[in-house]
């Protein structure tokens, strides 16, 4: 419930307002009354919390993959809630956008939002989010740069170094996407934890030709084939001239 905090001839038709739904629960005003308040209320300031679990609630009930522009709609509305220019909102604007494969329209939203300021979890997200966008319309450059610049995403760390390993693979560095895969695995391991950071570690930028063999079944090397996985690694070496 709404606790008064001013003249209680204002504040006090609020303590029967929910602050969860900003509905009335209980009939307590007449209808003239009833709109009045609802009016006042929406020009309550809303609270982080309780935008976010509105955030939380479209995504969990009114999120529908096979609707863009209705989930977008929606989402357009409820940013509509929060002040000009501000960074949650135009977070969850881009986001939604980008979810429906829109890059084109999130991408300029993301740095508008990175601009404006994020704290908490979004201030880490907005970088991952960002970088993939970027990367799925070719420029994995700078998404390489950006989630370099990260030096730790907290709980999306893993994500991180994930989208990392993706933007280093697409740069033809694909030793370094390995190594990066590597370590984001590595702490979820129960042992040989010291081994694979040795190994990780070891692996050249590009991939290695030589390396190729271990990976070769018998099958394959009969048939002189290889694993998808080898020829990955080694796609950086096919286009080097040999001396």
């Amino acid at each position: 419930m709404l606790e008064p905090k001013c003249d209680s001839r204002i504040c006090a038709p609020f303590a029967w307002v929910n602050t969860r739904t900003g509905r009335f629960t209980a009939n307590r005003t007449d209808a003239h009354q009833r709109v009045e308040l609802e009016a006042m209320w929406q020009a309550v300031p809303m609270s982080d919390a309780l935008w976010d679990q509105k955030i939380e609630d479209f995504y969990e009930h009114d999120y529908d993959e096979d609707n863009p522009a209705g989930a977008i709609a929606i989402i357009d509305r409820l940013v509509s809630e929060r002040p000009p220019g501000d960074a949650a909102g135009l977070f969850e604007l881009a986001a939604v956008r980008d979810s429906f494969g829109l890059e084109a329209e999130a991408i300029p939203l993301y740095r508008a939002a990175l601009t404006a300021g994020l704290r908490g979890e979004r201030a880490n997200r907005v970088v991952i989010q960002l970088a993939s966008s970027l990367r799925n319309v070719g420029q994995s450059t700078e998404a390489v740069r950006l989630l370099e610049s990260l030096d730790d995403a907290g709980v999306d760390e893993s994500a991180r170094l994930a989208f990392l390993a993706l933007a280093q693979f697409d740069e033809g560095r694909q030793g370094e996407a390995l190594r990066t895969v590597l370590h984001a695995l590595i702490p979820h391991l129960d042992g040989y934890g010291r081994a694979l950071a040795e190994y990780a570690d070891a692996l050249p930028p590009g991939g290695c030709r030589a390396s190729v063999g271990p990976f070769r079944s018998r099958q394959q090397r009969a048939i002189g084939g290889y694993p998808p996985t080898a020829l990955c690694l080694c796609a950086s070496l096919a286009r080097r001239p040999t001396t």
